[in-house]
């Protein structure tokens, strides 16, 4: 009572002087407003908001809790609420600034918000002060959503909207709350779409978003109506194109740029996939650069760069989507708005991945781990994007332990691909089967990886390409091995019809190695020579290792049929450099059976130019490295 009597003497003078207040302004109205709510009070509400009030006071300003136990003393107060009210109760304006800074962080960068317990504790803090904080209620929805809580999504996502209906102004009119009404069911609607799509339930989020399209054209809500196209076209690919196209279109009339560069973004996906020449692709991506940088769109530019990556990856040109990658981390992403915080989304997860996968490739796992621990920093187990590093994480030792030879630690690592990855954890599976010698299970789930990939063509082509390289790695190791060229030529058009230089060369790589087994040096070497300098340019350490190897043999089997003493010796010259530098890039990777092969081809070089002294050499690092079980001479072996 006092309290309200002080704000009382802010407003009026008692010695007619200019009251510190004046009535009618903005701090004037809300302090006039609180007297006609108070006055309206009974005395147990009044009771309730001083103790609530003190426990504010004390909780900011660390003072005793005198106050409070004076309270306690003089008013009768319900002891299990007393122990609900444990946490501080904030006013509407704190709770709802709370939430819009903690939304705010979900989407710019997760991890400056609260933990996912801590955030829901706090939400549940909320609603005993406030329930009809309806907000609260959506921020639920996206702390489970994060933690793909999907039960506790959609009920906390049903009671934001179930409240949001309810609450009407006593002095809106009808038509008005008719309005209000069915905006909110229809962004109901969409919501829950766009949460069945997260959880991959394509289904039941295309019947959501029918829903939201009926309701939004019922109503004329073109903004509605253009954020499910936007889902439309995600969720149904038989028709993206003239969707997609659609979309562009009407968002530029509507000045929503921000849908308009998404969907330019995913038109270049789209004639990715449909095999359009990387040319227009990019200059698609430019398109949506324009718009970015017209509007200020800095998240988008991010974005922007990330799929430059991953076009750059397809098309099988390494150092590009590594510069894209590394411009992305380097973006200035502070938001002046949010207080210079930096916005860190997926595409700077997938970036970090990138990095991360590049250097294991190079053998360099020491920074490939120091890459992966900045990315579990910024986006810890519960983020929604750390499916991206764990997948990643588990790829890296999947590839280390199989160029090791420690098939058990591979076994691991694949059952943790395979969680994160099914399609990607039955290929690594096929891969180890293959490398354990047991063909014949490896042979029937490449087959059924084959068949899923003839369904899908479009969209997983690179995938199949991986596939066939596999299938024609198995055949290359069975006595027939002109089988594996039908797979190889399958390959390589699929190669040349969606532009994946890389790929196209691995195939080629490939063919020169069924030449060679078929004792067709001249032909391999030209193969080989045609490739060499794309796969020392883009590729890993491991195939770089491999083609100087395979090249070595060719040109001194190809020397070896001129029956040219002088030529056939300057060839196995050539040839013993081309093994030496296999045999340092396998010891990188610490592939010992690979390293063993290639002492062994190195050891016969040197053998036939009389070079004893380095031949005994060769041979005496062969008996060091030990001899393995997993040990096979891959004079007949080409392993992807």
């Amino acid at each position: 009572m006092d309290y309200f009597e002080s704000l009382e003497n802010l407003l009026v003078d008692p010695t007619h002087q200019t009251p510190t207040v004046h009535k009618s302004s903005i701090l004037g109205l809300f302090i006039r407003r609180m007297f006609l709510v108070f006055d309206k009070f009974t005395f147990s509400h009044v009771a309730n908001v001083h103790r609530k009030f003190c426990q504010y006071y004390t909780t900011a300003f660390g003072e005793d809790q005198q106050n409070n136990s004076l309270i306690d003393e003089t008013l009768p107060v319900d002891d299990s609420r007393e122990m609900e009210e444990t946490q501080v109760m904030a006013s509407q304006k704190q709770a709802e600034f709370f939430i819009a800074q903690q939304v705010a962080l979900l989407h710019i960068n997760e991890r400056e918000a609260l933990p996912p317990p801590q955030l829901q504790q706090k939400i549940r803090d909320f609603h005993k002060g406030n329930p009809e904080l309806t907000e609260a209620h959506y921020l639920s929805f996206l702390n489970n959503l994060r933690v793909r809580e999907f039960c506790g999504a959609v009920e906390s996502l049903y009671h934001h909207f179930d409240r949001s209906t309810l609450i009407v102004p006593q002095d809106s009119k009808a038509v008005t709350v008719t309005e209000e009404t069915t905006r909110s069911f229809r962004y109901a609607a969409l919501n829950l779409a766009i949460l069945h799509a997260k959880f991959g339930h394509r289904q039941e989020a295309v019947a959501a978003l029918k829903e939201a399209i009926t309701m939004a054209q019922e109503a004329n809500d073109t903004i509605c109506l253009q954020h499910s196209l936007c889902w439309l076209y995600r969720l149904s690919p038989e028709n993206a194109e003239p969707l997609i196209e659609k979309s562009i279109s009407k968002s530029g009339e509507l000045n929503l740029w921000y849908l308009s560069s998404l969907s330019v973004k995913a038109l270049a996906q789209l004639k990715c996939f449909k095999a359009a020449t990387p040319s227009f692709v990019f200059e698609l991506m430019m398109k949506s650069d324009i718009l970015n940088c017209q509007h200020s769109m800095t998240e988008l530019l991010g974005t922007a760069y990330s799929q430059r990556a991953a076009l750059w990856t397809l098309y099988g040109n390494s150092c590009m989507a590594n510069l894209s990658s590394q411009l992305l981390l380097n973006l200035n992403t502070t938001d002046p708005v949010r207080g210079g915080i930096y916005q860190i989304g997926e595409g700077y997860c997938l970036a970090l991945r990138n990095l991360a996968w590049d250097f294991a490739l190079q053998g360099h796992y020491l920074e490939a781990d120091e890459i992966l621990a900045l990315a579990k920093d910024l986006f810890p187990s519960y983020s929604e994007h750390s499916h991206i590093w764990k997948l990643c994480e588990v790829s890296i030792a999947f590839e280390k332990a199989l160029l090791q030879g420690e098939w058990q630690v591979a076994e691991k690592a694949g059952v943790g691909v395979s969680v994160l990855n099914q399609l990607e954890g039955r290929f690594r599976r096929a891969q180890l089967l293959l490398h354990q010698g047991v063909k014949a299970s490896a042979h029937s789930l490449i087959q059924a990886l084959i068949s899923d990939c003839e369904q899908e063509t479009e969209s997983l082509a690179f995938f199949h390409v991986r596939v066939l390289l596999l299938e024609s790695e198995l055949y290359l190791q069975s006595p027939n091995v002109s089988v594996a060229i039908s797979c190889l030529t399958r390959s390589l058009a699929i190669c040349k019809e969606n532009h994946y230089a890389y790929l196209e060369a691995i195939t080629v790589l490939y063919l020169a190695a069924a030449q060679f087994l078929l004792k067709l040096p001249y032909q391999a070497l030209q193969l080989v020579d045609s490739v060499f300098l794309t796969i020392l340019s883009h590729g890993s350490l491991y195939d770089k290792a491999r083609t100087h190897l395979l090249y070595a043999k060719s040109v001194i089997a190809a020397a070896k049929l001129d029956e040219g003493q002088e030529s056939y010796h300057k060839a196995l010259r050539k040839g013993v450099e081309m093994v030496g530098t296999a045999v340092v890039l396998f010891q990188q990777l610490l592939a010992h059976h690979r390293v063993k092969d290639a002492l062994y081809w190195q050891a016969q070089f040197y053998h036939e130019l009389g070079m004893y002294a380095e031949r005994n050499k060769c041979s005496h690092q062969f008996s060091l490295l030990g001899q393995q079980a997993s040990h096979r001479l891959m004079d007949e072996v080409f392993v992807l």
